[in-house]
């Protein structure tokens, strides 16, 4: 016996780029033992995915695998955390999982592969009403100083 043989589109649902497109995050996806490359040397190591439901179109869309740390200079840091999360920090203790249901607005970046292959991007995300609480140490620190009677 044979599964069903399935039709697949050469292309992916492609969204406009020359503005912001409202959506949720709608899930999160992990790979602990993802490969990437970079700067030429094959790295395995934990990397996330991040799930996009924008309004207007029936396919989700998808970041690029990032890798899963919180370091300042980290593109899940700098680009998701530090715009999404109120008070964020390098390395805090905040639970990825929280931005699920997240309203966002996206803006999108286009590239062409050599072989004409079109791949889309998100290149910048805001928050549509506003940054999520973070938990984390900081916040717990200034809490107990402000109960102190002085």
């Amino acid at each position: 016996m044979k599964p069903e043989k399935k039709e697949f589109s050469e292309q992916y649902e492609l969204v406009e780029t020359d503005d912001f497109l409202p959506g949720i995050i709608s899930d999160i996806k992990y790979d602990l033992t993802h490969k990437m490359n970079y700067k030429g040397q094959e790295k395995v190591g934990p990397a996330v995915k991040i799930k996009f439901l924008l309004d207007g179109y029936k396919s989700p869309h998808f970041s690029k695998w990032l890798s899963f740390n919180y370091h300042e200079k980290s593109n899940l840091y700098k680009n998701y955390l530090a715009v999404l999360v109120d008070k964020a920090e390098p390395y805090m203790d905040f639970d990825l999982d929280s931005l699920k249901g997240l309203k966002v607005k996206v803006l999108w970046a286009q590239k062409t592969t050599d072989d004409g292959k079109i791949f889309q991007y998100p290149e910048t995300v805001r928050p549509m009403d506003g940054k999520i609480s973070g938990n984390h140490a900081a916040e717990e620190d200034d809490h107990e100083e402000e109960q102190i009677p002085f």
